[in-house]
């Protein structure tokens, strides 16, 4: 519901209250779908409003302090910087409001899902758009959607109903269906828009593999507050936290089932590898008979047939004719050995690769049920432990070794200038964004490119050293290390980067 009329108007209101007066200080992305507007309010304080504005996305926070970092972002919209804001105007029924300027311009808010985005106008004519992929917002202010007539009133006519509620969600139409069951349709149809245009409190819920924001307590309630700031703010970290959540648990089920799949296989060759050797002949039992009857039998044989102790068949044994009865005796021995040791060898490989099954049957079934990061963490350790590749105490970094790659994290300000001496131009570097933290490189493989375990586990590490250490998740750039150029007369280990991505992972040693 946090995608609807209902919550953007109150959001639209609850800007108007507290930017009343304010002057726009600063408007910069530093992302590639993420813009930030900080003003400056007649108190001195700043306000900030990032807005990301990623497919499928496009939440607005408001972060408390604006963390602009000296590299790696850029101005926009300088038409309205310094320009006091003068009005926001809210459309009730639509998910759009803007912001009016003192010079006359606009800065319009279209919050529609795929197709948001923030346009900068004067009037009726564009001036700049954020999202540039979206060639239509060019063209064309967003206008208001007129209104259906009796909008938003009831009727008893379903597709009626339906026509007058254009902006409600498939989750407003189920609560609804829900409050019918224990009251009228028409009241319980009234008792809802009354909390849609006024809500006491807003809810973050959870529902299978999706957290949104409610006007209702529904499904799973993860959060719940008065304040529409802290409600937006919440809510901005718990989708990626969730979204980042079942993407890792779908991976690391795959990951387990794949696993599983291998060790089922080795189990069923053991078990056919153990029936053959069972029905194979008995050594043992041919060497007793040869000792219990070869005074009997003349010597020169290749084969004998002798009767079974207990006298239920006929056991033939192939004989070595240069060969005494008791040297054949003795060879079927020495085999009767060998073969007891390869089926205990079977029987005990057996059993271990039943208990890895067993084990991953466990995890499986845990995993499944597991509702955060830090469980999941628990539960499914990395497929493969970095290891100390060499003594490092002598090196400015730490030399860790995964997957057969080599990764190098600097241990200090001088360790990172150092590193990035002594990397080569392909290698690939990443480091926390926006805050303090060593330089982590991945040696590159020639002709190879890095697998994404290797990336996630270097990117992990660079989250862990660094001031986000702490944090649920952190973004981590990642470049290439031709890209990364030391600032002339700066500090060490400070750097200008260039043609960077980011990647968003949880800190891990």
């Amino acid at each position: 519901m946090y995608h609807s009329p209902f919550f953007f108007f109150q959001l639209a209101s609850f800007l108007r209250n507290e930017l009343q007066g304010s002057q726009l200080f600063e408007c910069y992305s530093q992302q590639k779908d993420e813009l930030v507007l900080v003003f400056l309010k007649p108190d001195g304080m700043e306000f900030c409003i990032r807005a990301d504005l990623s497919q499928g996305v496009s939440i607005l926070s408001f972060p408390d302090e604006p963390a602009r970092s000296r590299a790696n972002s850029v101005s926009l919209f300088p038409e309205i910087l310094a320009q006091p804001l003068d009005e926001i105007l809210a459309f009730r029924d639509d998910r759009l409001f803007r912001f009016r300027f003192g010079n006359g311009l606009f800065l319009s808010f279209k919050m529609y899902g795929q197709r948001s985005n923030l346009i900068l106008h004067d009037g009726e004519k564009v001036l700049s758009v954020f999202n540039h992929h979206l060639k239509k917002d060019l063209d064309a202010v967003p206008l208001p959607g007129p209104p259906p007539s009796f909008a938003y009133e009831w009727h008893p006519d379903p597709d009626e109903l339906r026509r007058r509620c254009p902006g409600f969600s498939k989750k407003m139409w189920k609560y609804w269906s829900g409050l019918s069951a224990s009251g009228t349709q028409k009241e319980s149809f009234e008792r809802m828009m009354e909390t849609l245009r006024e809500p006491a409190s807003y809810f973050i819920c959870r529902e299978e593999n999706e957290a949104f924001v409610s006007f209702f307590p529904v499904a799973e309630i993860l959060f719940e507050s008065q304040d529409i700031r802290e409600i937006s703010n919440r809510y901005y970290r718990l989708y990626w936290q969730v979204t980042y959540f079942e993407k890792e648990k779908s991976s690391s089920l795959q990951n387990l089932q794949q696993s599983r799949h291998r060790v089922m296989e080795r189990i069923q060759l053991l078990e056919h590898e153990l029936l053959n050797s069972m029905k194979e002949s008995d050594f043992r039992l041919k060497a007793d008979l040869l000792m219990a009857y070869g005074s009997s039998i003349p010597p020169g044989l290749e084969k004998v047939c002798l009767t079974a102790f207990d006298g239920s068949a006929k056991v033939e044994i192939s004989l070595k004719k240069d060969l005494s009865y008791s040297q054949n005796a003795e060879r079927f021995y020495r085999k009767a050995r060998g073969k007891q040791a390869d089926l205990e060898r079977i029987e005990n490989s057996l059993l271990e690769w039943k208990e890895k099954n067993a084990a991953l049957l466990k995890t499986i079934a845990a995993l499944e049920e597991t509702r955060d990061l830090r469980s999941l963490r628990k539960l499914v350790p990395d497929r493969e432990k970095p290891k100390q590749e060499q003594d490092d105490t002598g090196l400015p970094f730490h030399l860790l070794h995964f997957m057969d790659y080599e990764i190098r994290i600097g241990k200090n300000a001088r360790g990172n200038e150092e590193l990035l001496r002594l990397s080569h131009k392909d290698d690939l570097w990443l480091h926390a964004r926006d805050v303090p933290g060593s330089h982590v490189i991945v040696r590159m493989k020639k002709g190879q490119n890095i697998p994404k375990p290797v990336l996630e586990r270097a990117a992990g590490l660079a989250a862990f050293h660094s001031k986000a250490k702490n944090e649920s998740l952190c973004p981590v750039m990642l470049t290439e290390r031709k890209y990364v150029r030391k600032i002339k007369g700066a500090a060490p280990g400070l750097v200008k980067v260039e043609k960077e991505k980011t990647l968003l992972v949880e800190p891990k040693a």
